[in-house]
Parts: C-alpha cells; sequence; structure tokens
C-alpha cells in the first residue's frame, strides 16, 4: 500500500492524482473533509504521532510530504514524530542476527 501524506496540499493533489489509478493508494490528511477524491482516506496529524501510526498501518511505501510549519524547532519535531510512526508500523523479521538489537531499540 503506498500512503501519501500531506495529500490535501498542492503537492499532496498532485501525487494523489497520478496515483489514483491505483487501488492501492492511501491519502493521509488532517481534515478528511479536504480530501482528495477517488481514493482511501485516512486522518492523521503531524502533531498527533498516534494519528499517524495508525494511519500508515499496512503501508509499503510512504510519501512523506513535509509539514507546512513555519517554526523551524516544531517542523523538526513533526518530522521526527512522522519518521517514528512510520517505522512503528514496518514489522522485521530476520533470522539472521535475531538477538542484536541497535543500540537503543529494544
Amino acid at each position: 500500500m503506498i500512503v501519501v501524506t500531506g495529500a490535501s496540499g498542492a503537492l499532496g493533489r498532485l501525487v494523489i492524482d497520478r496515483l489514483s489509478a491505483r487501488p492501492d493508494v492511501v491519502a493521509v490528511v488532517r481534515d478528511p473533509v479536504r480530501a482528495p477524491q477517488g481514493v482511501r482516506v485516512r486522518r492523521g496529524d503531524y502533531d498527533e504521532p498516534d494519528s499517524l501510526r495508525e494511519a500508515f498501518e499496512g503501508a509499503t511505501r510512504l510519501l512523506l510530504i513535509s509539514s507546512p510549519e513555519l517554526d523551524p524547532a516544531r517542523r523538526i519535531k513533526q518530522h521526527l514524530d512522522a519518521v517514528a510512526a512510520a517505522a512503528d508500523a514496518i514489522a522485521y523479521t530476520s533470522v539472521l542476527n535475531s538477538l542484536w538489537f541497535p543500540e537503543g531499540i529494544r
């Protein structure tokens, strides 16, 4: 499944328009009322990391369109939270090194 954030913005709408013929596209928007038509829609807000975790569930590809936030500190936090939510949506298994974890991951 291809998940596109910021799907109600200018770039997001263009991407969704190009991908709309595919059955595996999901548009992620803060306000579902503003969502593009013709694709599945999930609510996700950069200021609500839990909403992103739910919105990214099942994704095999993610287009993370940057936040329109102008405050640099808030924007960085939003993007870090979005990347963490994407990482949480990934299930990884491996026979090799199955007992090794990078520092900080448990």
